[in-house]
């Protein structure tokens, strides 16, 4: 399973929406399902919280759970990325047992540090592990509320996966946002 997720967590770093186009207070989102490539997405557009809480409750987790086990390129995933904020979850599943599929919930928020009198702005990656999507649905709640103090605070009892900082960086992650918001406007 942790082949999936760093698959997922690799590709959905480099597939988000989001800094030079603050003015764009939206939220948008995307899906990678099995079988696609990595550096594949199909971006959906602009969401709200009842409008993305309803996809995740369509999407056919255990399904793709499964191709993704037969055809492991990457582990589907759902995401959505806040353009106002550069900061995005996702939600990406597993098989867990024979008939059980697991999720990693991640948190990608952008940091800045001082590195020889020079700032670098880059991205983190906190991923957590649960078995139960009703777990999810709060921190996709303070997420669009844009509560972050309330998001760590549901992130907090889920089992840590992963912190890492982004691989892709910084530039390609506003390469892809500039496509999304190409799409979007």
């Amino acid at each position: 399973m942790r082949k999936y997720a760093l698959m997922a967590m690799g590709m959905f770093a480099f597939l988000s929406c989001a800094r030079e186009n603050p003015c764009i207070d939206a939220f948008c989102w995307d899906v990678q399902t099995a079988g696609m490539a990595q550096e594949e997405s199909d971006i959906k557009g602009e969401t709200d919280l009842d409008g993305f809480l309803s996809e995740i409750e369509r999407f056919p987790w255990y399904d793709q759970a499964v191709l993704a086990e037969r055809n492991p390129t990457l582990s589907p995933t759902v995401s959505v990325t806040d353009l106002k904020t550069d900061r995005s979850v996702f939600i990406s599943v597993g098989l867990a047992g024979s008939r059980k599929v697991g999720y990693w919930v991640g948190y990608i928020y952008p940091v800045q540090k001082r590195f020889l009198g020079i700032d670098r702005l880059f991205r983190r990656v906190e991923m957590y592990e649960t078995e139960r999507m009703d777990r999810i649905i709060p921190i996709v709640k303070a997420f669009f509320g844009r509560d972050d103090q309330e998001l760590r605070r549901r992130l907090a009892p889920l089992s840590p996966y992963l912190r890492v900082k982004e691989s892709g960086g910084w530039s390609a992650y506003m390469d892809k946002k500039q496509q999304i918001v190409k799409q979007i406007k």
